[in-house]
């Protein structure tokens, strides 16, 4: 049931939202991160990408997808996407 109910509550989320995250590993090299695109809708625009290289890796949530891209000197900024705004926040940088 519960898997059911998170189901529905995943449709309705992409429903609502005029915005849509792609997240693109297929073409993954050794050197590449993940692609990701964000596309809005002629009523609402996205925020862009942080970044235009590749992030390194992204995770996945409940309403928001999270990726890290390397920013050089071997630190990684953070940033999450909200699907209900359709913009990126800034979580952090690790080294």
């Amino acid at each position: 049931m519960k898997y059911v109910s998170n189901t529905i509550v995943a449709l309705l989320s992409a429903l609502c939202c005029s915005c849509v995250i792609v997240v693109d590993e297929t073409e993954r090299g050794p050197e590449e991160g993940t692609t990701v695109v964000v596309r809005g809708s002629e009523d609402e625009q996205c925020d862009p990408v942080p970044y235009e290289h590749r992030a390194e890796r992204c995770d996945v949530y409940e309403g928001r997808d999270c990726c890290e891209w390397y920013v050089g000197e071997g630190c990684f900024e953070k940033y999450c996407f909200y699907f209900h705004n359709c913009e990126w926040h800034w979580y952090g940088e690790s080294c």
